[in-house]
């Protein structure tokens, strides 16, 4: 939102989003467009008070399912609806669920948090010592390939460090 969130200003947006931090961010691209129309896509993401704020700060909420996003030539022409209806948007953000896949026939007992990521410290170290998480995959990285670039090379840091750390005598 923040890399591209300037050239969409006072467009007519969509913002599709199934999670229950829907309405922060919905806030987040208000700030850009006064004309903002926000899709649950018929998932129980947003509460009845959530949806008050949003429609007090004249935010559209459509809880229905979405059937395609369409296009002409390639471009954004919509939101096509379960119900076949239709609404013109030509721009929008989309925010993506991160699904951890993990197999536990690793035989690794790796904890994973409430968000369902894998636990982990500011560092990336897991549960299991010598397993690192990096990238989107680590929840305290935000879920942008810029930054999850940059934790994984700070993570990559830390475990060259560690690495150090288990020869060095201090």
């Amino acid at each position: 939102i923040e890399c591209d969130g300037y050239e969409k200003r006072n467009l007519p947006l969509v913002f599709i989003c199934e999670t229950n931090d829907i309405t922060k961010h919905a806030l987040f691209i208000a700030q850009w467009s006064s004309n903002l129309m926000v899709f649950t896509n018929n998932k129980e993401c947003l509460s009845q008070k959530n949806e008050k704020i949003l429609l007090a700060n004249r935010i559209k909420v459509n809880r229905k399912q979405i059937k395609a996003i369409e296009n002409v030539g390639g471009k954004m022409s919509g939101i096509r609806l379960i119900d076949n209806s239709f609404i013109d948007r030509t721009e929008g953000f989309v925010k993506p669920v991160t699904i951890v896949n993990w197999s536990s026939q690793m035989g690794l007992d790796i904890i994973f948090n409430h968000s369902g990521m894998i636990d982990c410290d500011s560092f990336g170290r897991t549960s299991v010592p010598g397993i690192y998480v990096a990238g989107d995959i680590n929840h305290f990285c935000q879920k942008r390939l810029i930054t999850a670039a940059g934790n994984g090379a700070f993570i990559a840091n830390v475990i060259n460090s560690d690495l150090i750390d288990e020869y060095v005598q201090y």
